[in-house]
């Protein structure tokens, strides 16, 4: 007998579970969480506690202890040519548990002013603490100004997909929180908004100096310039549509070498760059306790929005070691379907391409998130239920990876692929306050 629980088990489990959970009488919960303070200021406490409970049927790539999943791990054979990663797991989390504080004061050049905090301890330091949310925001009748750091501008916060799993959609979905200046003007319906945006913990990928403390991001400052974004969105009670242009510049190094040298050898200045752009359409109808959401993505040089992708070396000066540099693409879309209110059903899927680079030939796909995917695909199914101030959540997650070579003659194009496949079965309690 094997040493770990079958899939079909937690189904019947999980499912057990929410239906002993929707016999009882939900009771309505209180929301006045306000405290006032000096000064006309006013403060109101809000977040969840979350325990998550979660399996897999294989080893996965993966973040934050597993809680954060981007798609099931490469086949590893071993000598006999069974794959060492075919190991199911299964954890539990509390670590996605959330605090925030909003905080209303007295009004700023004629416009109301707010500020918002909000923490998790899924952070990797000491206490696990991460900083999720830290704005203020000036609201007059028509004009909104947001300084601090925010869902960046290529997610929209009024229709991304709502499932249980961390990742929120992503590989499929951009996830990404960053520090901005956002600028959103509202006619009626209309809404537009431009935003410049900055770096940090979600970055490029590439590591140009190792021995730098900001390693992460310090490429990213050499390109002094901003991730620039702009939108306009459509929105009434029933509909909801719009469209989001992006465009960043990155510098990965400040200096070359000839390859293969000492570290000591002659160093050579450089200002290559890479320039990426992206644009997204999305959508959302609702009608009753109907709701079905959506967008399209393309865009180049992905990888910190928690997507596959990112850029190339295309070719090096052999005796330079000077490098350019060519963008990954990709093409991704999902859609979510919800049924319900206190009680409700709802339905994910996502699929994204990789189209490959835009020169012809490069030398690797190293600096690449997924450079050995062709595609992705994941169908996400879930039930939740709602009663006072406990949510009780399941969910399973399939996702597909088409795994194979990329060709560094055909744009890294991966070909010769095979399907790996991960299923995610979780569990999660919240008591919100």
């Amino acid at each position: 007998m094997k040493m770990y629980i079958k899939p079909f088990f937690w189904i019947i489990f999980f499912s057990m579970i929410c239906l002993k959970l929707v016999s009882q009488t939900p009771t309505p919960a209180s929301s006045d969480n306000t405290v006032t303070l000096g000064d006309q200021v006013k403060l109101k406490i809000s977040g969840f506690l979350k325990s998550d409970f979660y399996y897999d049927s294989r080893k996965t790539v993966d973040i934050v202890d597993g809680l954060f999943l981007f798609y099931p791990a490469v086949e590893s054979p071993d000598a006999n040519k069974k794959d060492i990663n075919a190991v199911p797991l299964y954890r539990m989390s509390a670590v996605t548990s959330r605090l925030a504080t909003k905080f209303t004061g007295p009004d700023a050049l004629n416009a109301k002013t707010t500020a918002f905090i909000e923490f998790d301890f899924s952070g990797f330091n000491s206490i696990g603490l991460r900083l999720r949310h830290a704005y203020v925001k000036l609201n007059w009748t028509k004009d909104e100004i947001l300084f601090g750091r925010f869902w960046h501008p290529l997610f929209i916060t009024e229709a991304f997909p709502t499932v249980l799993a961390l990742n929120t959609g992503a590989p499929f979905s951009v996830f990404n929180r960053t520090e901005q200046i956002r600028y959103t003007r509202t006619e009626g319906s209309l809404s537009a908004f431009i935003a410049a945006a900055y770096q940090f913990d979600y970055s490029y990928c590439g590591l140009p100096d190792i021995n730098s403390s900001t390693y992460f991001t310090n490429y990213y400052h050499n390109s002094v310039m901003p991730d620039f974004s702009v939108n306009l969105q459509y929105k009434s009670d029933m509909l909801l549509f719009g469209a989001t242009g992006n465009y960043k510049t990155n510098q990965p190094k400040l200096y070359t070498q000839k390859p293969g040298a000492a570290i000591t050898s002659p160093k050579y200045v450089t200002d290559e760059k890479v320039s990426s752009m992206a644009a997204l359409a999305y959508g959302q109808i609702k009608s009753g306790l109907l709701k079905i959401k959506g967008s399209v993505l393309y865009g180049e040089n992905l990888r910190e929005f928690a997507m596959v992708g990112g850029y190339a070396i295309a070719a090096i000066d052999t005796a330079t070691g000077k490098e350019t540099y060519s963008n990954i693409s990709n093409i991704s879309y999902w859609g979510n379907i919800l049924y319900g209110d206190a009680l409700q059903g709802g339905l994910y899927f996502g699929y994204i391409k990789n189209i490959g680079a835009s020169k012809s030939t490069i030398s690797s796909v190293a600096l690449v998130r997924g450079g050995n995917i062709d595609n992705l695909m994941r169908i996400s199914p879930s039930i939740s239920y709602k009663t006072g101030r406990m949510q009780f959540y399941a969910e399973i997650e399939n996702t597909i990876a088409a795994y194979g070579t990329a060709d560094l003659l055909d744009h890294g194009k991966v070909k010769s692929t095979k399907n790996i496949t991960d299923t995610r079965i979780q569990f999660s309690a919240f008591f919100f306050f």
